[in-house]
């Protein structure tokens, strides 16, 4: 017999919403073993069925993911800020995160606080209710995959890629002495003869802008990252 989901009632998610969020968040994905037993079993149990074989950190994380891109575009930015899944204001601490999102908007670090905790109590609602889970289409349906993500492999879902992510792929670089041996004179030509599997890195560009094409995809070797 399947065991429910344990009950929990939105203000206890969003005590505990609000300790993961500060420092580093999920940019340390292992601050997601500090939540309550109650909580981890409820993200779990709401995780689709193909990232059983995932550790349970990933797929916390991929749980909590996934609950903040069903917020609104605009709730949904100050909460992709404060638990740290925007590079453009990845920050150590919260108020770092807040502060330089209410740079970019132009308005008062007051502000975007404000705005964040009701994209807090939002959130917390959809993680009590699981109404972020969207049900997979029954097999042999003809219902088209939804734009940005990559339905048709998990690839999203096992990675936490959403529509709009910044994705960057880390390839490893050729040792010095053979990239100086017939490089290129043109500086991009010069820079990609540097990595050391290039057919691996284009497949993986490849695959990930089919899937994403609003995603922003980039590429580095260790050294430039």
């Amino acid at each position: 017999m399947a065991i429910p989901p344990p009950r929990l009632s939105p203000e206890d998610v969003r005590t505990e919403l609000l300790r993961l969020r500060q420092g580093p968040a999920l940019g340390h994905p292992g601050a997601v073993t500090a939540l309550s037993e109650p909580l981890k079993t409820l993200l779990l149990a709401r995780t689709p069925p193909l990232s059983n074989a995932a550790s349970e950190t990933t797929r916390l994380v991929g749980a909590l993911r996934r609950a903040i891109d069903a917020l609104t575009p605009h709730e949904r930015r100050y909460a992709a800020a404060d638990f740290n899944l925007l590079g453009e204001h990845s920050w150590p601490s919260l108020t770092e995160r807040q502060e330089s999102l209410a740079r970019v908007l132009g308005c008062s670090a007051k502000t975007v606080r404000r705005h964040a905790g009701q994209a807090l109590d939002t959130l917390a609602l959809l993680i009590c209710d699981g109404s972020y889970v969207a049900e997979p289409p029954p097999p042999g349906s003809d219902a088209p995959a939804t734009a940005g993500t990559a339905s048709d492999d998990g690839t999203g879902r096992f990675f936490g890629i959403t529509a709009d992510s910044r994705v960057d792929i880390i390839c490893s670089a050729l040792p010095a002495a053979n990239q100086a041996r017939g490089r290129p004179s043109d500086p991009l030509y010069a820079r990609y003869a540097g990595f050391a599997d290039l057919d691996a890195l284009l497949y993986v560009r490849v695959h990930l802008a089919q899937n994403f094409p609003a995603a922003t995809i980039r590429d580095f070797h260790p050294g430039e990252y």
